[in-house]
């Protein structure tokens, strides 16, 4: 937390930290068999004083992990983020399942549990989902859709048997969701996690977003309009407290 406040002093940035759980595998014991209280309970305090000593604060919930199926512990963990969201107004974003019907009933969990799902962000759908059906079965329950793997151009994905879009494919993905009235349900990141894909390293960077795919979704049939929702006025709803 402290190195991100000093990245955003450097640089001038709006910088947003996030505060969750993550999959059962990345968890101590001490973390697994906590209870829904505590885990709560952790998740306030970052938001409301801060993820550490230093004081910096989270300004959403998440990212959630979930495996394939989800475990208890990450059942937990859901129901947990919901109630941490109605404390403090924040929005979640969840790291969801590899699967349609698992994304849903990760969904479901969360509404079961009272969080506000026009304030959930589903991640990584570039990897879980391939038909504009799917998709919108997913849109309906209010979520916000994230594709994040912008810049990842390899069809090649070690975590499952799936082949990943590219950015034309995802942008035109976004586009049929737009036209069918979803705009204002689409956000968009990279989700950079290597060295490869920094630019130092090779790779595209954070620019790539606003520098490449922007223009090609206005090339690929989003309007000013959409990609205006997109970028600036869903992102701000989402990161503002309620």
């Amino acid at each position: 937390p402290a190195g991100l406040a000093e990245v955003a002093r450097q640089t001038g940035l709006h910088i947003v930290a996030g505060s969750g759980p993550y999959v059962e595998a990345y968890l101590d014991r001490s973390q697994r068999e906590r209870s829904v209280a505590r885990t709560c309970a952790a998740m306030v305090r970052a938001v409301q004083e801060g993820i550490d000593d230093n004081g910096i604060r989270a300004g959403i919930l998440g990212e959630i992990g979930l495996s394939t199926p989800f475990s208890d512990v990450e059942r937990r963990s859901l129901v947990a983020a919901a109630q941490a969201q109605a404390a403090t107004g924040a929005a979640i974003n969840i790291h969801p399942p590899r699967t349609l019907d698992g994304t849903l009933d990760a969904l479901a969990v969360l509404s079961d549990a009272g969080a506000d799902l026009a304030r959930v962000i589903v991640s990584h759908v570039d990897r879980t989902l391939f038909c504009i059906d799917d998709m919108q079965r997913v849109a309906d329950t209010g979520a916000v859709l994230e594709f994040d793997f912008f810049g990842i151009e390899s069809a090649y994905y070690p975590f499952a048997d799936v082949d990943l879009p590219n950015d034309g494919q995802r942008i035109r993905y976004i586009a049929a969701l737009a036209r069918n009235g979803y705009a204002r349900q689409l956000v968009v990141a990279h989700d950079i996690c290597t060295r490869t894909r920094l630019r130092r390293f090779g790779g595209h960077g954070y620019g790539h977003l606003l520098e490449n795919a922007v223009p090609l979704m206005l090339r690929r049939g989003l309007t000013d309009a959409d990609v205006t929702e997109i970028l600036v006025h869903t992102p701000r709803r989402l990161l503002t407290f309620v």
